[in-house]
């Protein structure tokens, strides 16, 4: 019998503290399910310990990003991850590898409807929002395995309860 995969939950919000959205998606997971590995913790004097980040996600056979959209793109704090933790020669390039092979998601949110991302209104969906993640997970040979959004009200205040049940279980069908 195979083992479960394990999960890494890398939480890349800046101010988790304060986060209403975030947190509650977080709450579908009993203690033991999943680890989460908040980077707003992590990042000492404004550096990552590198070799302790790239050992965390080796360990790991499926790694889901959980953040805040902001401006319609990542924070800066997962921006800053990537730059230094996924790093040549590790992550790609010449004997790059570590990554290859894993599962990665995205659960995010966003301080809008997700209705409201669509052609019609702003545009452009919510998938193409994590384009650059998708292509970073594929350039360094990961599995992209889905994504998952909440958004908030008309009112741009609360989150709509039915759809953070369903975020919920999509998350956990994401990560278990």
């Amino acid at each position: 019998m195979s083992s479960p995969m394990k999960t890494l939950i890398i939480l890349a919000h800046p101010n988790y503290g304060a986060s209403v959205s975030n947190r509650a998606l977080l709450e579908a997971f009993k203690e033991g399910e999943v680890i989460v590995h908040n980077l707003g913790a992590a990042c000492k004097d404004g550096k990552f310990d590198v070799a302790a980040e790239q050992k965390l996600l080796e360990a790991h056979d499926r790694v889901i990003f959980q953040y805040p959209t902001y401006w319609f793109n990542v924070p800066a704090l997962l921006k800053q991850y990537l730059d230094e933790v996924f790093t040549h020669g590790w992550a790609y390039g010449g004997g790059g590898e570590a990554l290859k092979g894993k599962e990665f998601a995205v659960v995010t949110t966003v301080g809008q409807p997700v209705a409201n991302y669509s052609k019609e209104i702003l545009g452009f969906t919510i998938e193409e929002t994590v384009l650059p993640m998708k292509a970073s997970i594929s350039y360094v040979k990961g599995k992209f395995i889905g994504l998952v959004c909440l958004g908030r009200d008309k009112t741009l205040r609360a989150f709509i309860p039915d759809e953070l049940s369903r975020a919920k279980e999509a998350y956990r069908r994401l990560a278990l």
